[in-house]
């Protein structure tokens, strides 16, 4: 268990599920919100999505370590880049569907989207090394 406390890739599914969490409560809470009244289909989209990225990144992250035999920086950034491509092409569309009947959110890909997942990586991994340094 203390070894999973010092994993980075947990802090950063944990930091994902967070992130989750509160855009969850933000589209359910506010006044003017298609969502609040579907809160249910807005849940099950939200816990459907999230872990559909997470085991994209996951599982693609071990196939680039075994393909190439390396485990840095730059596959697990690639790992994060096709794990959110392949929500925004494929799953969330997919989940969009079934979820509430009709296509009703739009998944475009932007920049954005790719420097705050790298980004919320970056600082995670960093966090997570510095924490583990001072604790030994």
């Amino acid at each position: 268990m203390r070894q999973i406390l010092k994993s980075y890739w947990f802090w950063f599914y944990v930091t994902v599920a967070i992130i989750s969490t509160i855009d969850f409560v933000d589209h359910v809470t506010r006044t003017d919100s298609y969502f609040s009244d579907i809160w249910l289909n807005w849940l099950l989209f939200t816990i459907a999505s999230t872990i559909s990225l997470c085991l994209t990144i996951y599982f693609t992250n071990i196939m680039t370590r075994n393909l190439f035999k390396r485990d840095n920086l730059i596959f697990q950034s690639i790992s994060i880049i096709l794990g959110l491509l392949t929500h925004v092409y494929l799953s969330g569309p997919i989940f969009d569907r079934l979820i509430f009947g009709q296509v009703t959110l739009d998944f475009f890909p932007t920049s954005t989207i790719f420097i705050a997942g790298l980004g919320i990586f970056y600082v995670v991994r960093l966090l997570t090394y510095i924490m583990t340094k001072n604790l030994n």
